[in-house]
């Protein structure tokens, strides 16, 4: 797996973003999310993997990204 990747899943579980996912949907959810990120947010990973950090406007928008898929699931 991308460290971009790792770093946001590790962001959304660590901030409680999954919390209320069943524990035996939590892979699908990963998945559906790698690809929604994929498809809907790809500047995400690439600031990620470009700056090997997350600044403060990604973190924003990786947050807003998270609710928009947990909206839309």
């Amino acid at each position: 797996m991308p460290v971009e990747q790792q770093v946001m899943i590790i962001f959304a579980v660590t901030n409680g973003f999954i919390d209320d996912v069943d524990v035996a949907k939590v892979r699908a959810w990963e998945a559906g999310f790698h690809a929604f990120m994929q498809a809907q947010f790809p500047q995400v990973g690439e600031a990620i993997r470009k700056d090997r950090a997350v600044s403060k406007e990604t973190e924003a928008e990786l947050r807003r990204a998270i609710e928009q898929y947990k909206a839309s699931r």
